[in-house]
């Protein structure tokens, strides 16, 4: 998962003048629905269990029930109809389990496989967002987290702006219980805060950890270094296929988002190529 790139709160001011979209989403029924904004090469959509798998596309609705995946090189980036994001690693697979409705306020999303990246600004916002896997459940009002589960199912929460509430769920992957887990969350009547800086895993099989620090200024660093020598590389490999007549622009053909963005294998997809895209 190394190829995600981290963005905080302050990103989504930014994304929110270039994604306009309206205080609530919905399909010509109505019906609230999540939107796919941004992706970059092959994103799968399946419109429920039983459905056939189909290719994303931008603005695309993705209402309850929708199973969006990502492959090894890809990426997605999803927009809740109040304001709130989640962002997709590469072998990502996650459920919109549940989305706003009328006199309703929560989104509640399963994390099938792989990495995700919730960006919740409370000041985009008043729903509350959760997020589960296998036996963890999350909860919040207003952060900037990352679940990622494994094919062992071991899950991760690390949590790099505001608080998370989390919590151990009794049955694997159990809807029902999520949803009713989170609200218990949210009241403050189960499950641990988890506050800047730390981490709690959950391994196969149930008995969520204390919570642990991890040293985010060592990972920012490690994210420059990666992203220099990755255009350093992309520079190179344009000077030894142009003969160095367009070095400068070897990072132009790595590939492309759903709008051609010149992002580079791990570019984001908005229109524009919008710089700083956290894929």
């Amino acid at each position: 998962m190394r190829g995600m790139k981290r963005m905080g709160l302050a990103g989504l001011a930014v994304l929110g003048l270039v994604v306009a979209r309206p205080a609530v989403a919905s399909t010509d029924s109505g019906v609230p629905t999540a939107t796919l904004v941004s992706m970059t090469r092959m994103v799968r959509v399946k419109d429920g269990p039983a459905a056939q798998p189909r290719a994303g596309t931008f603005g695309m609705a993705l209402p309850e029930g929708s199973q969006v995946f990502t492959l090894a090189d890809s990426r997605a980036h999803i927009r809740f109809d109040d304001g709130h994001f989640i962002l997709l690693g590469a072998n990502t697979s996650v459920v919109i389990q549940r989305l706003p409705k009328r006199g309703a306020v929560r989104t509640l999303v399963q994390l099938l496989k792989g990495k995700v990246q919730a960006l919740i600004d409370r000041g985009k916002g008043e729903g509350d967002f959760g997020m589960y896997g296998a036996t963890t459940i999350t909860a919040v009002k207003g952060t900037d987290y990352e679940m990622t589960r494994d094919d062992a199912d071991q899950v991760q929460v690390d949590v790099n702006e505001g608080k998370v509430d989390a919590a151990e769920l009794k049955e694997k992957d159990d809807a029902a219980e999520a949803e009713k887990a989170m609200g218990m969350l949210i009241a403050g009547l189960i499950g641990m805060s988890l506050i800047e800086g730390q981490r709690v895993t959950t391994p196969r099989g149930g008995g969520m950890g204390k919570p642990s620090s991890f040293e985010r200024k060592m990972q920012r660093n490690q994210e420059r270094m990666d992203r220099r020598d990755a255009h350093e590389k992309r520079t190179k490999g344009g000077r030894d296929a142009d003969g160095g007549s367009h070095g400068s622009h070897g990072g132009d053909s790595g590939s492309h988002g759903s709008h051609g963005g010149k992002s580079g294998k791990g570019g984001g997809g908005l229109p524009g190529g919008l710089p700083g895209m956290p894929f």
